[in-house]
């Protein structure tokens, strides 16, 4: 059952930490193991692996989801610390990777992290936060059938022409755009305070595991390997659908 309540609970806390699991073993899959080109004998071969990522793809799109839900609040003090956290990171890592790996080590683009979107989340992220009180103030104000079309009209830019063309610069969910989508999808489950089952959500969340998986499938046995990219979007809707159901 979901709660409108902003304490912290155990089993919102026990997510965020599978989910950090899930975005470490997305990361291995993809960047480790390498997944693709997708072709009928690679599929073949990786399909464990495929099978894998698309139970974890929608890691990243829940963290913005449990955001959304409880919604941000600016503290300056919280915000300071956020951007020092990331510059931190930003510059030891660089200087890390520059003394066991030789890579380039530019000290404008580590001190600058944000600004040079070093890091795609923490760009888009600390955007929405920023963000967040006018979105916040216009969930207060809308009534449930205001939000409802205006979501209705996000979708289709971000998961429908956004997913398929591109539209607005969606860059398959790794945008803005896709950040505020979630935000406020979030926002407006809090506001119409749904309580579903959480044995049938499970199943659901589930069901599109498969369909991403039959999709992968698809795309190997047709010889459209270009698939893979749009299928393992964060704007695609069975990602956001399996976001929203492993919330629940």
């Amino acid at each position: 059952m979901i709660e409108k309540s902003k304490i912290r609970q155990s089993n919102i806390e026990l997510l965020r930490i599978v989910l950090m699991l899930m975005i470490i073993l997305h990361h291995l899959m993809v960047h480790g193991l390498t997944i693709g080109p997708l072709d009928a004998a690679r599929f073949g071969k990786d399909w464990p692996i495929l099978f894998l990522n698309s139970m974890v793809i929608m890691c990243v799109n829940t963290f913005l989801f449990i955001s959304g839900y409880y919604g941000i609040e600016i503290k300056l003090k919280s915000l300071i610390s956020l951007i020092l956290q990331i510059v931190f990171y930003s510059v030891v890592i660089g200087f890390v990777f520059h003394l066991l790996k030789g890579t380039p080590y530019n000290i404008v683009y580590s001190l600058f992290p944000i600004s040079t979107t070093t890091w795609w989340y923490a760009t888009n992220y600390m955007a929405l936060y920023l963000l967040a009180p006018l979105l916040n103030r216009g969930v207060a104000l809308l009534n449930k059938h205001q939000l409802l079309f205006i979501l209705a009209g996000l979708f289709y830019f971000n998961c429908i022409s956004g997913a398929l063309f591109g539209t607005l610069n969606t860059n398959h969910g790794y945008s803005l755009f896709n950040f505020i989508f979630l935000y406020l999808l979030a926002r407006y489950l809090n506001k119409i305070n749904i309580s579903p089952s959480k044995n049938l959500s499970f199943l659901l969340y589930g069901a599109c595991v498969l369909l991403l998986f039959g999709l992968l499938f698809l795309a190997a046995l047709i010889g459209k390997g270009e698939w893979l990219t749009l299928i393992f979007a964060y704007n695609n809707p069975l990602v956001i659908a399996s976001c929203v159901f492993l919330f629940v």
